[in-house]
């Protein structure tokens, strides 16, 4: 189940994010360490919530674990135990294929929930548009948060103009039995 939150974070809210991560992205890897820009082409950063807190960001971290956690009640009913994020910045050309987040290798956990916060104004760049399985269009204001279970296959169409930011982030837990 896909579910979409149109402008679920303020335009002050996800600009502060935007302009404190943007300038620390590198090339983006897949997996954590394969380079293939001809499936993936994007900058990031990975980081945890410390980090997050640490950036000035802990009461949208609080929020947002507070609407996942009542996400994950209604929806889904996983055992979700840590929590990840990643900033990407898709310029003109930068797209990532069809994927799905549980391919990561072996890992003490297993992502089970997967979302991706707009933090870009649509009218500032073309293409980008997140595509996922059985879902006819996803939401592209800016503060909208789109969340999926991680084994559902995704992909970031090629930006042709302008940038986009967004942070993604994964709910983890056990593996399923």
């Amino acid at each position: 189940m896909v579910i979409v939150l149109s402008k679920f974070f303020s335009e002050q809210q996800v600009d502060k994010i935007a302009d404190s991560l943007k300038d620390r992205v590198r090339t983006s890897k897949i997996g954590g360490n394969t380079y293939d820009p001809n499936i993936r082409s994007s900058s990031s950063i990975m980081f945890r919530r410390s980090e997050m807190n640490r950036y000035g960001h802990e009461d949208f971290c609080k929020q947002l674990k507070l609407l996942i956690d009542q996400m994950n009640d209604i929806f889904y009913h996983y055992q979700l135990t840590s929590e990840s994020y990643q900033f990407v910045t898709y310029q003109q050309g930068d797209m990532y294929k069809w994927h799905k987040d549980t391919d990561v290798g072996i890992r003490p956990q297993i992502r089970k929930i997967s979302a991706s916060i707009q933090l870009s104004d649509p009218r500032q760049y073309k293409g980008g548009e997140l595509r996922i399985e059985g879902c006819d269009s996803v939401c592209k204001q800016k503060g909208s948060i789109i969340m999926f279970p991680s084994d559902t296959m995704h992909q970031v169409d090629r930006v042709t103009e302008g940038i986009r930011h967004s942070l993604v982030f994964w709910y983890e837990g056990p593996y399923f039995c």
